[in-house]
């Protein structure tokens, strides 16, 4: 099992290096205001991380897991309906294909059936907290606009604002227990 999870990880790698192709393609240096590709890069550290058999990939790769599932749910239900063809815009095609489905799901099967856990489930939720905290203070300043639609302060409100980040920690929180639970 432990070959066939360096196997997959090295296939992470590829087709994160191409999706940050793409990414940086359109965006250079700009792509890292979007938590998708800052859950990605963490997803290619644990993947590099295992390929070396480093110690402490398991809690990278637990990180990446849960912020890539946060990334797939998000994508999937809340950003998908917003666009007319969502579904082949930011899921099916460009980077997306890459950072919101491909590596997401075998970034989980790899980590649930083929690696060693990690059990510090605060440590993602920390993690897309400062995130989350730092967009919506971006956002307040009007030194941002977005980049998600629930961080766009002005335009929502400061009290609507306010309860898409704690619907965003619930959903991170529970995403980090469950990956945790269902690992084992």
């Amino acid at each position: 099992m432990e070959q066939t999870a360096v196997y997959i990880n090295i296939l992470i790698i590829i087709l994160e290096l191409c999706g940050f192709y793409i990414s940086f393609k359109d965006f250079r240096w700009r792509i890292f205001i979007f938590y998708t590709e800052i859950s990605n890069l963490i997803a290619l550290l644990a993947a590099l991380m295992i390929v070396a058999r480093l110690p402490f990939a398991p809690l990278w790769r637990y990180c990446a897991v849960v912020m890539l599932v946060m990334t797939f749910l998000i994508t999937l239900f809340i950003l998908v309906p917003t666009f007319e063809n969502g579904m082949k815009i930011l899921m099916l095609s460009g980077n997306g294909l890459f950072h919101h489905l491909l590596v997401p799901l075998l970034s989980f099967f790899s980590y649930l059936f083929l690696e060693a856990h990690d059990s510090r489930w605060y440590v993602p939720v920390i993690i897309s907290l400062i995130y989350g905290l730092g967009m919506f203070y971006l956002n307040y300043l009007n030194k941002m606009d977005g980049p998600y639609p629930f961080f766009r302060v002005h335009k929502l409100g400061l009290k609507k604002s306010i309860e898409w980040i704690f619907v965003l920690f619930a959903i991170i929180s529970t995403i980090a227990l469950s990956v945790m639970a269902i690992a084992g």
